[in-house]
């Protein structure tokens, strides 16, 4: 059996045959003629997004018993009021619970606050705008060993702003800033929105911390502000930059600065570099705004996984 990814596959025979199967947390029942052959494992199926290409990536496979089963746990809700041992539910999220997914008082129920733990519950009230939890158990979420904090310029396409926001989230990211510049096109935004996708994305992906959201500032503001022992903005330049991976180290908070379309202004990369900021380059071609931010997440990401390149 055949499982293909973007970073590779796994071709193993399981040894015994299962009734169904959880892609993406959704049970599929009578797979025998889907997948045959299948043992108790997750596999995760990632649709990317107004295009019809898949990947199949095996994320738990029980091969011989060297791999522990997980438990049907593995969707995650959001509370952000957590008091005298119970988890509240605001009203979206109470009827997603009892009118989509048809929960029941009883029901246990994995959930984080966003502020680095997660609760093991059981639903102990259950109404289309209020759901109350009693928490049973409490996990720390692990903490990241560094904080990426990317300060982006809105695109005028606010599509584009939102999807940076998923991606960004999804892959791991702790602090997020809208940035107003000279020449931005957007210097607008609606707070509660952006927020609302991020926590979407902190549940898809699982995670116990969600990024911190700060308010549109002024480019200047950001500068002054900022307080990460790595300091960095990407532009565009005449010459080419050094790559942000040649700056990146381990267990260092980073600060990335994003420009919008029309980039920085001159005068505005003369006032970062006077705070100590450095100038990076984000690759050989020209990327939009969204995509260099993504190009920075992932960078800061890899870089906890590899040996980095010290200036």
């Amino acid at each position: 059996m055949l499982f293909s990814g973007f970073t590779g596959f796994v071709e193993k025979p399981f040894p015994a045959p299962l009734p169904d199967i959880l892609f993406s947390g959704h049970r599929l029942q009578n797979l025998e003629g889907l997948v045959p052959n299948t043992s108790s494992s997750v596999i995760s199926r990632t649709f990317l997004k107004k295009n019809v290409s898949l990947c199949f990536a095996a994320v738990c496979l029980k091969i011989s018993g060297c791999v522990p089963d997980l438990q049907p746990m593995n969707q995650l809700f959001f509370a952000k009021k957590i008091e005298n041992g119970l988890a509240y539910f605001d009203d979206e999220e109470s009827r997603h619970l009892l009118t989509v997914l048809r929960r029941q008082p009883g029901d246990r129920l994995r959930l984080t606050d966003g502020k680095g733990f997660f609760y093991e519950t059981e639903l102990a009230e259950a109404g289309k705008k209020h759901a109350v939890a009693r928490i049973l158990d409490t996990l720390p979420a692990p903490m990241p060993p560094a904080r990426l904090h990317i300060a982006i310029a809105p695109t005028k396409n606010m599509d584009r702003l939102e999807w940076f926001l998923e991606k960004a989230t999804e892959i791991g990211i702790q602090e997020i800033t809208p940035l107003v510049c000279k020449r931005s096109e957007r210097t607008t935004v609606r707070h509660d929105r952006l927020e609302k996708i991020l926590v979407s994305a902190m549940k898809q992906s699982l995670q116990g911390h969600l990024p911190q959201l700060n308010p549109l500032t002024p480019f200047a503001e950001v500068v002054r502000r900022a307080a990460e022992p790595l300091r960095c903005i990407a532009w565009c330049a005449d010459l080419p930059a050094p790559h942000l991976t040649t700056f990146l180290r381990p267990g260092a908070d980073t600060l990335v600065l994003i420009g919008p379309e029309g980039d920085f202004t001159p005068e505005e990369v003369a006032l970062a570099q006077a705070k100590d900021f450095v100038e990076v380059g984000l690759g050989p071609t020209r990327l939009r705004t969204e995509t260099a931010g993504l190009v920075a997440v992932l960078a800061f990401q890899l870089a906890k996984i590899s040996t980095p390149v010290n200036p």
